[in-house]
């Protein structure tokens, strides 16, 4: 999935580093007011994968910490 929607010329005028850190096992215990239902780790790990994933695309350095 692109999230991009055409943000590569914008962004390189604001930021030139992106810092990352791959969601906890535990994310789910988290505080939300969205009637959502138990998120699954497994999409939150797809989501975040396509995050960052675009951020390099759009031509950010991005630095990824342990979780």
């Amino acid at each position: 999935m692109d999230y991009s929607m055409g943000l590569e010329k914008d962004l390189d005028k604001m930021f030139s580093t992106a810092i990352t850190r791959k969601p906890g096992e535990n994310f789910a215990e988290g505080i939300t007011t969205a009637n959502l239902g138990t998120p699954s780790y497994a999409g939150i790990l797809a989501q975040h994968s396509a995050y960052v994933k675009t951020l390099k695309k759009v031509g950010l350095q991005v630095i990824e910490l342990d979780p």
